[in-house]
């Protein structure tokens, strides 16, 4: 369960699942741009180990090692693991290079993914809104 939450907040802070994962609250496939802020909170507060108000890789590795001792299933099955999303974590929300990724970086990544998803700039992503960002940015990771 912990490395199904780590995951969608690493893409959350990544950006990619706040766009590309089914919306959280029951409101037939739509999103909100306040939903992922809370997504965001919320998993950032989980990863966040040491509570210092930064995610680093150590941690990361961390929930990893403990998903893994807990005969989690292999994420690889299902798509990238812990490691394949921190990587992309780091890549796109670690704004300043240091190796950290703080909330406002995670927030401000995970908005700007979202916006650039929001066709009709209503501020909210529709299921196909969602699923065209899906084929765009898949495709550029292949």
């Amino acid at each position: 369960m912990t490395l199904k939450i780590a995951a969608g907040l690493l893409a959350g802070i990544a950006a990619t699942a706040a766009v590309a994962q089914a919306p959280q609250g029951g409101r037939d496939g739509v999103q909100t741009r306040a939903e992922v802020v809370q997504r965001v909170q919320s998993m950032f507060g989980r990863l966040d180990l040491n509570r210092d108000g930064v995610i680093t890789r150590a941690e990361l590795g961390q929930v990893s090692g403990q998903q893994a001792q807990s005969g989690a299933r292999d994420a690889g099955a299902r798509g990238p693991g812990m490691r394949g999303m921190g990587g992309r974590l780091f890549g796109m929300a670690d704004g300043n290079g240091d190796g950290q990724v703080t909330l406002p970086e995670a927030t401000g990544a995970a908005l700007h993914r979202f916006d650039a998803a929001d066709g009709n700039r209503d501020g909210v992503l529709s299921s196909a809104e969602r699923q065209q960002a899906r084929g765009q940015w898949g495709a550029g990771r292949r």
